[in-house]
């Protein structure tokens, strides 16, 4: 067996989103977790930090918000675990979910693709099961860009023309259009 170290320019997927509403960005990040059938396990506050201040604790911070969204389905964990049993010190898989003190209406999304870790072990099984979390995790980014640019209609505008005309044929309407607000389409710049 190999190794092959996880590049973190190459395996943890980035995206940014135009939000003023970074709750309601980390709502419909939840949403769409759970609309996979995953289960949140837990969501780590760590802007809470800030709450110290008031008990005049001196905090030096590079983020306004900070949080770390912990899920899992049970079934795909176990599977994941049972192709190899180390592989559980991966779980529950995340996202991190932040806005920078310089960005104030840019929220930016993150996780560790899971077929960087399914490299560290030689189980095939564990690979076509990381694979499908992988895709699972990119498709709600996907949505995240629905929801953002088309929060009015809870992005059921981009998914409507996507349903319509299919993925490209709806990037590429959208592309040539500036939305109601101004701004262009995520998916297409």
């Amino acid at each position: 067996m190999s190794f092959d170290p996880v590049n973190a320019n190459q395996d943890i997927v980035k995206r940014r989103y135009a939000t003023d509403n970074f709750d309601q960005l980390l709502g419909d990040l939840v949403t769409e977790i759970e609309a996979r059938n995953y289960r949140i396990t837990r969501i780590n506050h760590i802007d809470n930090i800030f709450d110290r201040r008031e008990a005049g604790v001196e905090i030096t911070a590079r983020f306004r918000h900070y949080k770390i969204v912990e899920f899992c389905n049970l079934n795909s964990c176990s599977e994941l675990i049972s192709a190899e049993l180390l592989s559980g010190v991966f779980m529950p898989v995340r996202f991190a979910i932040y806005q920078t003190e310089e960005e104030e209406n840019v929220a930016h999304v993150a996780f560790l693709d899971p077929n960087a870790f399914a490299r560290l072990f030689n189980s095939a099984s564990l690979h076509q099961v990381a694979a499908e979390l992988s895709k699972d995790m990119n498709d709600v980014l996907e949505e995240l860009s629905c929801y953002a640019c088309c929060s009015d209609s809870g992005g059921d505008f981009c998914r409507n023309i996507q349903r319509a005309r299919g993925p490209e044929d709806g990037r590429a309407i959208l592309a040539g259009a500036k939305l109601s607000w101004g701004r262009f389409h995520p998916a297409i710049g």
